[in-house]
């Protein structure tokens, strides 16, 4: 885990248009981002989690990045695992779009098919 104080000094602050651009370069990143102010940790590629923690001009934050050196995101993994042909299932209540998107381009030419509509937990219990 890596870690960085910062002191926002932005006129206005994170809100709307700068937290937009905070957000679009975590997303950059595909490690997890987190970043706290005053003990409250939200997500930094949440606009509304960003937002929430109101930070102001003058706001001291701290900056998480998670993530191990060596160690394949779960796109990578799963492109040197799944064969053509296979299917993943997962309950589509739980992942972002943006993290289907990104797993649909991997796999697009393993033919990889995806079943997000089932609820899976239910099925094993």
């Amino acid at each position: 885990m890596y870690i960085k104080q910062a002191t926002v000094n932005n006129q206005v602050g994170l809100h709307a248009r700068p937290a937009t651009f905070f957000i679009q370069k975590a997303n950059e990143f595909k490690s997890t981002i987190w970043v706290e102010k005053d003990e409250q940790r939200v997500n930094a590629k949440s606009l509304l989690g960003v937002l929430s923690l109101g930070i102001i001009k003058g706001s001291t934050i701290d900056l998480m990045k998670v993530g191990q050196p060596g160690v394949p995101y779960i796109e990578q993994y799963l492109a040197d695992r799944l064969q053509p042909g296979d299917v993943l299932g997962f309950d589509g209540r739980t992942v972002r779009v943006s993290f289907l998107r990104s797993l649909e381009r991997s796999l697009k030419d393993k033919g990889v098919a995806f079943v997000t509509d089932q609820d899976l937990v239910d099925e094993i219990w």
